[in-house]
């Protein structure tokens, strides 16, 4: 599981030997699934992997490490058996929880053509859809692309494709070095969940503890 998710289904997947992944280590996480996770994985053993909840970082992850798309499976927990026959279940190598970000769905293959029309470097984040990551010139963690930007040569354009106020502090950074950076596209969905995490809250988390 991402993790962004919640601690109940962090500590799930922790009590099933399964493991908490970052974008920035969830292609380590994928080989260590592979190879059998905790237990080596037997001789002729098939490894199916179960990623949630967001199927667009599953999805790129999975096709980084090489297996195809036609090899994965979409599973809808509203839906009884996931909405997939045995069959589908039996032959995805992996199963990818129905979820996405709203803010890296908005990014489109358009704004990537649109960037790249106007000579700007593209970099996203991994949850875009393998549409838009596929056009990128870069696809990376938050890490990854922080570091990209503070490492630009100067003069360069860049349309980035992740959370708009990350963007907003790189852009203003990345000016004092003559490194042009926006947002992939103007149009934005704000994080809910990520506003969750906010003085208040951290507040009343800190008393609930006492």
């Amino acid at each position: 599981t991402y993790v962004n998710s919640t601690a109940a289904i962090k500590a799930f997947v922790g009590a099933h030997d399964g493991a908490c992944c970052t974008s920035s280590n969830a292609a380590k996480v994928f080989e260590w699934a592979s190879a059998g996770g905790e237990v080596k994985r037997a001789r002729g053993e098939l490894i199916k992997i179960l990623f949630l909840p967001d199927q667009h970082l599953g999805r790129n992850t999975a096709k980084a490490q090489g297996i195809a798309l036609e090899d994965t499976a979409l599973w809808n927990p509203k839906l009884p058996n996931g909405g997939l026959s045995d069959a589908q279940i039996r032959d995805a190598k992996v199963l990818l929880w129905a979820g996405h970000c709203s803010v890296h769905k908005l990014f489109r293959p358009e704004h990537v053509v649109q960037a790249h029309h106007e000579g700007r470097t593209v970099l996203v984040h991994p949850e875009c859809t393998h549409d838009v990551v596929d056009r990128a010139d870069l696809v990376g963690s938050t890490e990854f692309i922080i570091d990209a930007i503070a490492n630009a040569a100067p003069g360069s354009s860049w349309s980035v494709g992740t959370e708009i106020h990350l963007v907003n502090r790189l852009a203003r950074r990345a000016l004092e070095h003559d490194v042009h950076v926006r947002i992939l596209s103007d149009c934005q969905c704000l994080c809910t969940t990520m506003y969750r995490i906010d003085q208040a809250h951290i507040l009343w988390c800190l008393d609930q503890l006492a």
